[in-house]
């Protein structure tokens, strides 16, 4: 029973994400600005939730960078959702082959 619960809150949360998304899309060229709106959109709505940042070092042939997320916690059961306003836009190509375009 406890999955169905689950089921429904990530469902329900995927919905208010998206309409708040919809309600900022005004703001996304701004990433962070972007993610405090919604994070205070789902806030209202009763969600336990936060901005997230993390940051890495080059090591190797890895680039340093850094990335923001929004952890939500269903409060009942602890399980940890992340929302990310931006997913997509991390894997935009700068210039698209025709190939690549039918499938995006």
């Amino acid at each position: 029973m406890r999955n169905l619960n689950v089921d429904r809150f990530r469902n329900v949360l995927c919905s208010n994400a998206l309409e708040a998304m919809s309600i900022f899309r005004c703001l996304k060229s701004n990433t962070h600005i972007l993610n405090c709106n919604v994070m205070m959109f789902l806030q209202k709505l009763g969600y336990n939730n936060a901005i997230c940042k993390t940051k890495w070092r080059s090591c190797g042939g890895l680039t340093a960078g850094n990335y923001e997320f929004i952890d939500v916690v269903q409060s009942c059961s602890g399980v940890r959702y992340f929302i990310d306003v931006n997913f997509a836009g991390e894997f935009q190509i700068a210039r698209q082959m025709n190939q690549f375009r039918r499938f995006s």
